[in-house]
């Protein structure tokens, strides 16, 4: 299914995004972890826009002035 970058996402896929997410952010992927993401990944093209969109709003997250973020 060819779905536009703006639709909305399965709350579902947000939570096994956002987890994977998490999982990165604890010290990075052991290699049975990165395997299994990379699976889940080529699982739905919906996980794959869902990491993108993560992606990118960690990137517009990063992008705020710590004094703005406080």
């Amino acid at each position: 299914m060819n779905r536009s970058a703006e639709a909305p996402i399965a709350p579902a896929i947000v939570e096994q995004a956002s987890h994977w997410l998490m999982l990165h952010w604890d010290g990075g992927l052991d290699e049975s972890q990165r395997s299994a993401f990379e699976a889940w990944q080529a699982a739905d093209t919906e996980h794959r826009r869902a990491w993108q969109r993560l992606e990118q709003l960690q990137g517009t997250l990063a992008a705020v002035p710590v004094s703005t973020a406080r």
